[in-house]
C-alpha cells in the first residue's frame, strides 16, 4: 500500500475528467476533500478548543459538519459508529495523501489507486500505528516527487472544496461545529444536510 501512493502514473489521459476514476478512486477522492474541510475547520477552531477533550471535539466535528445527517435514524438519533468510521476514513485518506503537498499529485495517486482503499486504511490497527505509516511516506515523497499533470488542472477546479463551498456556509458550519463540542451531547436536527461537500461526486454509491 505504501508503494501505491507512492508511485505516480506516467501519463494521464490528455481530457481527464471524473469519468476516468474508477469507483475506488471515486470514493478515496470524495473522503480526502472531506478530510481536507475536516482539517481547515479544525485549523480556524484551534485558539477556542485547545483545551477541549478529543471526543468532544470529534463529537462536535461529525455533527457539526453533517456526518451524523447522513447516518440519521427516524428517531432523530444516528449511527455513531458509522458516523465515526466515515470522520476516521476522511480523515486518514487526507493524512496518507497529504503528504503530497500539491493538489495535483494528490489527484494523481488517487487515479491509479488499486491496493489502496478507504476500508483499508480505516483497519489500520490504531491512531498510533497510522500516523507511523504516514511518516514511513514523507521522506520519500520529499526526495522523489517532481512530476507534473497538466491535464489534471481543469479537473483540478472543479474539485477543489474552495470552489464548492461558500464562505457563509463554512460559517454557519463551523458555529455549528462549536455547539456541539459545546454541548457534545445535543441532539441533532432531522433535516436535509446542508454541506455541499457530502453531497456525492457522481450518481454512484458510495459505501
Amino acid at each position: 500500500m505504501i508503494n501505491e501512493i507512492l508511485s505516480t502514473p506516467e501519463f494521464l489521459p490528455q481530457n481527464f475528467n471524473i469519468d476516468c476514476l474508477s469507483k475506488n478512486s471515486i470514493e478515496l477522492l470524495y473522503y480526502y476533500r472531506f478530510g481536507l474541510f475536516l482539517d481547515i475547520i479544525k485549523e480556524k477552531i484551534a485558539s477556542k478548543t485547545a483545551e477541549i477533550h478529543h471526543n468532544s471535539l470529534v463529537t462536535g466535528l461529525i455533527k457539526g459538519t453533517g456526518i451524523a445527517n447522513l447516518y440519521i435514524n427516524e428517531d432523530g438519533t444516528y449511527k455513531c459508529k458509522q458516523a465515526r468510521n466515515f470522520y476516521v476514513k476522511s480523515m486518514r485518506v487526507y493524512r496518507a495523501y497529504s503528504v503530497h503537498k500539491e493538489f495535483s499529485r494528490v489527484l494523481a495517486q488517487i487515479v491509479c489507486a488499486r491496493k489502496v482503499s478507504t476500508d483499508k486504511l480505516l483497519k489500520i490497527k490504531n491512531d498510533e500505528t497510522f500516523e507511523r505509516f504516514v511518516k514511513e511516506l514523507i521522506p520519500v515523497v520529499v526526495r522523489n516527487f517532481k512530476h507534473n499533470f497538466d491535464s489534471l488542472k481543469l479537473f483540478e477546479k472543479s474539485v477543489k472544496i474552495e470552489n464548492l463551498i461558500s464562505t457563509e456556509i463554512e460559517n454557519k458550519i463551523i458555529d455549528e461545529v462549536l455547539r456541539f463540542i459545546k454541548n457534545p451531547s445535543q441532539p441533532i436536527k432531522k433535516e436535509n444536510n446542508s454541506n455541499p461537500l457530502l453531497k456525492k461526486l457522481l450518481d454512484r454509491e458510495l459505501q
